[in-house]
Formats: C-alpha cells, sequence, structure tokens
C-alpha cells in the first residue's frame, strides 16, 4: 500500500447498539477496513499527483465551467484574479455545493445529511471493531458510530430531518459511560449530499428549442446541437444560466450561444442516443 503511513487502525468488525440496548457484533475472520489519518492521506495524493506531472493551483477555485464536448473550459478564480483553464474532463470534488455538479445539469440532492465529529483521547475501545449506534433518539435518518484511530477515538454522528442540531445529539452522546471521561483533542463538522440526479445532459447531442435563436442550418427555433452551458451561482444555493452553447457537428457552422437565458425559454425536446442500422 503507496500510503501504508497513512494507516491508523484496521477494522475487521463492527458493534451495533440497537435503542433497546442490545448489541449486535458482527466480526469478519480478515481485515475488512482500514481507518485512515486523513490530513496525512492528502498529502501523500498531492505529492504522488506532483510526480507524475500535475500542476498544484492554492486558492483557486473553479466559478464557471462549460462543456463543449471536445473540451472543458473552467473559470478559475485566485483572489481578484480569473482565468480561463482548458482540459478534457473535471473531476468535480468540490464539495456539497459543487460548481461541477451545476453545471452538468446534475438535480440537486434529495437529502442532505449534517454530521459532526470529534476525536477524542482516554476511551477504552476496541481496536478492530467500529461501534454504531442506532435510534432516533441518537441520531434521526441516520445513525451515530465510534472509530478506534490510533492512540484517538472519532465519535460522530450525523442526521437528517432533526429537531435538533447535530451538536445537541452528539453532546448527549458522550454523555455516555465510555465516553463520559475522555478529553476532546478536535472537532470536525460539514454536510453529506445524498441522492444526486441519475444523469447529466451537458457535451449530448440535443435536439432544442428557444424561440430567440434562428438555425443557420435549419431555419427554425429547434436544432440539433452539442450541448454545453456555464451557470452561476444564484440565491439560496440554486443556479441560473450564464450561457448556453450550442456546438454544431458541422464545422461549417458556427456554434449558437445564448446569454441571460431564463427559466422556461429553453426547452430540451430529446436527446440523440445512436443510430440504428
Amino acid at each position: 500500500m503507496f500510503a501504508r503511513g497513512s494507516v491508523l487502525g484496521e477494522v475487521r468488525g463492527a458493534k451495533l447498539h440497537s435503542p433497546l440496548g442490545f448489541t449486535l457484533t458482527l466480526e469478519a475472520r480478515s481485515i475488512r477496513a482500514y481507518v485512515l489519518d486523513r490530513a496525512h492521506f492528502d498529502r501523500v495524493m498531492f505529492h504522488k499527483a506532483v510526480d507524475a506531472g500535475a500542476v498544484p493551483r492554492v486558492d483557486s477555485s473553479a466559478r464557471h465551467i462549460l462543456d463543449t464536448g471536445s473540451e472543458v473550459l473552467t473559470d478559475v478564480r485566485t483572489d481578484h484574479h480569473s482565468e480561463e483553464l482548458v482540459s478534457r474532463v473535471v473531476i468535480g470534488a468540490d464539495g456539497y455545493k459543487s460548481i461541477c455538479r451545476k453545471s452538468s445539469h446534475l438535480a440537486a440532492p434529495k437529502h442532505m445529511l449534517t454530521g459532526i465529529q470529534v476525536d477524542l483521547k482516554g476511551v477504552e475501545i476496541d481496536p478492530e471493531f467500529v461501534e454504531l449506534y442506532l435510534g432516533r433518539d441518537v441520531a434521526p435518518g441516520f445513525f451515530a458510530w465510534a472509530i478506534p484511530a490510533g492512540d484517538l477515538v472519532r465519535v460522530g454522528l450525523c442526521t437528517w430531518d432533526a429537531a435538533d442540531l447535530p451538536a445537541m445529539y452528539l453532546k448527549r452522546l458522550l454523555m455516555r459511560p465510555q465516553f463520559r471521561h475522555a478529553r476532546r483533542v478536535s472537532t470536525t463538522s460539514g454536510k453529506i449530499p445524498l441522492g444526486p440526479g441519475r444523469s447529466a445532459v451537458s457535451g449530448r447531442i440535443l435536439l432544442v428549442q428557444h424561440r430567440g435563436i434562428q438555425d443557420p442550418e435549419t431555419g427554425g427555433s429547434y436544432t440539433v446541437k452539442r450541448y454545453g452551458s456555464m451557470k452561476r451561482e444564484a440565491e439560496s444555493e440554486s443556479w441560473v444560466h450564464h450561457e448556453i452553447r450550442l456546438e454544431p457537428l458541422n464545422p461549417a457552422f458556427q456554434p449558437i450561444v445564448l446569454t441571460g437565458v431564463a427559466d422556461g425559454e429553453f426547452m430540451v425536446v430529446a436527446e440523440f442516443l445512436e443510430v440504428l442500422v
């Protein structure tokens, strides 16, 4: 394993604690999972990528993405400076407010879990077993956990559609005898999106309609083109079209570029899938 130094523990089983106080132990004969020092693992991955030829761009963020079908154009902003990067693909590992998801026309997550976790020192726990705590009073919509991580234990939970903040449920969990006298080392929190849309349309060949266009190939408001779009974030974490780009398959014609498109003005009628022989 190239990142062996980031491994804090090896897990071969789990203990499930029910709301009624019963415990179910699941045990495997061999290792089933590894507990990682994520910061150390990220550093290893970073240096591996640089060694392979990647060029790091720290303190930069993608603001807009346009997939033209043949290439991806990304508007990258650093402080008050912005530039356009050209690539074959963009990997959307940019969090629950993902610009990549919005630019790819993926639907918003169906559910958004909210989580919180603490690293504790001084907890007695079997180093080869994770412990899971179930029940709506413990973690509504999800579950809580205790994960051995070297000389620390990671205790946390996620909630969904809960009556209280995750921190309040964690506070009650930490009052249990096994955690009560432990020393808190650090705290992290965040959100986990669940249930994204199954597909995107950017880069696909579509039959679209917009009353404001006149296709030079057909002379009408309907056109078959390779679709790409750039979006910008609006209120309430939603997005609006910044630019729609319709690329012709025939290089003799220029692309159709639409800006300031309002909801309902642009309609996807159909998608080209394959040629039937």
